[in-house]
């Protein structure tokens, strides 16, 4: 039985989870675990309404499960983003994956978890302005002077990619996931997101 298996919503979030899984055993103090992804062909909507039926035949070849999606574009955004993760674990406790599935929901959307170094972000996007990156979006108005991210996280990063012309490239995010310190991350799926990684992979599970 392998040790964890991860449903996100496309290639952007496998390409994140990818770079930032590997990392977590060092940072975070916790034991090697090994993973898998897959990503839902029906996307944020297919996970709303089908999360439970893809992993079903998973749950005897992984001990865990993480589920990841956006709650912008997922059909049901008249709910509350945690309100959404309980519905959908509890579909998943329901098919045998009880006590050991974790769902999260990033509000609006993956690219809330991009925005959180500056310096990664304008080497994995080539970014050679003299202008810092931030004070780009803030004169773009694409975020307020008190704000620590850009309020449209992915149409931010799709203008940020256009204004160094630098292709569109899911490799970018596993570039900024691979490197960027998450410490000042505060984003509350992100933070549900370690905070599950730390309690299954503690290292007291070593004795």
């Amino acid at each position: 039985m392998k040790n964890l298996v991860v449903l996100v919503a496309d290639k952007n979030m496998e390409f994140l989870i990818q770079g930032l899984l590997p990392r977590i055993p060092d940072i975070e103090q916790v034991i090697n675990f090994n993973f898998d992804i897959f990503i839902h062909p029906h996307r944020d909507s297919g996970i709303v309404n089908e999360a439970d039926d893809f992993l079903r035949p998973l749950q005897d070849k992984y001990k865990y499960a993480i589920v990841i999606l956006d709650h912008s574009g997922c059909g049901k955004e008249n709910k509350k983003r945690e309100d959404l993760e309980n519905e959908i674990e509890q579909n998943l406790d329901k098919c045998g994956w009880t006590d050991r599935a974790c769902v999260v929901v990033i509000k609006p959307e993956l690219e809330n978890w991009i925005w959180v170094n500056e310096v990664r972000i304008k080497e994995a996007i080539s970014w050679e302005s003299d202008a810092g990156i931030y004070d780009w979006l803030q004169e773009n108005q694409w975020k307020t002077a008190d704000a620590k991210k850009p309020y449209k996280p992915k149409e931010a990063f799709e203008a940020s990619l256009k204004e160094c012309r630098t292709p569109r490239s899911s490799s970018i995010y596993r570039e900024i996931s691979s490197k960027a310190s998450y410490s000042e991350c505060n984003d509350p799926a992100f933070l549900k997101l370690i905070a599950k990684i730390k309690t299954w992979f503690h290292n007291s599970q070593l004795f």
